[in-house]
C-alpha cells in the first residue's frame, strides 16, 4: 500500500493507512540534525479500530558495522485492566 509523506522541519513523516484486519495505523518520522551526523527515527502505532488490542511495536533499524546507536526509552505507561 502507498504511504502518505508529509514534510517536517528537517525531515519527513510517512503515514500508512490503517490495516484492514488490525486497524492499526503505522507512522514513522525521520529527521536529520542540522549540524551533526545524526538521524532521529520515531515509530508510532495508533489503534484506529473500535476494539481494544494488545500489541508491541518492533522497529528494526540497520546501520553500518561498528556504528553507534543511542536508543532512549520512554517512561513506562501503566497497563489498565478492567
Amino acid at each position: 500500500m502507498p504511504v502518505e509523506i508529509r514534510k517536517l522541519p528537517g525531515g519527513i513523516r510517512a503515514i500508512q493507512a490503517p490495516g484492514a484486519l488490525t486497524h492499526v495505523q503505522k507512522t514513522m518520522d525521520i529527521t536529520l540534525a542540522d549540524n551533526r551526523n545524526e538521524v532521529k527515527v520515531v515509530h508510532r502505532l495508533a489503534n484506529k479500530g473500535s476494539k481494544l488490542i494488545t500489541l508491541a511495536p518492533w522497529a528494526l533499524t540497520v546501520m553500518a558495522q561498528r556504528g553507534v546507536a543511542i536508543i532512549p526509552l520512554p517512561k513506562k505507561i501503566p497497563i489498565l485492566s478492567g
